[in-house]
């Protein structure tokens, strides 16, 4: 019988044949949860990557907050040379210039991506 079973199996089979009253091997404290041990192990190893990646959707919907800030900025500077009136101009070059500066800070707030290399994006590493 030794050969058509795993060690496992085998010793909750006599396990079973050594009790008094009717049970079967898988009655056995534990002999089931055995096959899920590696599943849990993968479970809580999955469940930190799943955080991880919830992390990294949020900063890549910031870089992506931040690219719209840069296109109404480029949008600001396109149309400033439209207007007739130098004060006019001043104000929306301003605030272009404001824009463009507080997104740039927000940029270099925001965490580079998990497994993120500048050597990588040129080749490099």
């Amino acid at each position: 019988m030794s050969d058509n079973c795993t060690e496992e199996f085998l010793e909750a089979i006599n396990w079973a044949m050594d009790q008094k009253e009717n049970v079967t091997p898988f009655m056995k404290d534990g002999y089931t949860e055995s096959y899920f041990a590696e599943a849990k192990a993968t479970i809580e190893e999955s469940d930190k990557l799943l955080e991880q990646g919830k992390k990294d959707n949020a900063n890549g919907d910031a870089f992506g907050l931040v690219s719209v800030i840069y296109s109404v900025v480029l949008f600001m500077l396109g149309i400033v040379g439209t207007f007739k009136n130098l004060p006019n101009r001043r104000i929306v070059l301003g605030v272009a210039v404001a824009g463009f500066i507080l997104a740039t800070i927000y940029m270099f707030t925001i965490p580079m991506p998990t497994g993120f290399n500048i050597l990588s994006y040129f080749g490099m590493a």
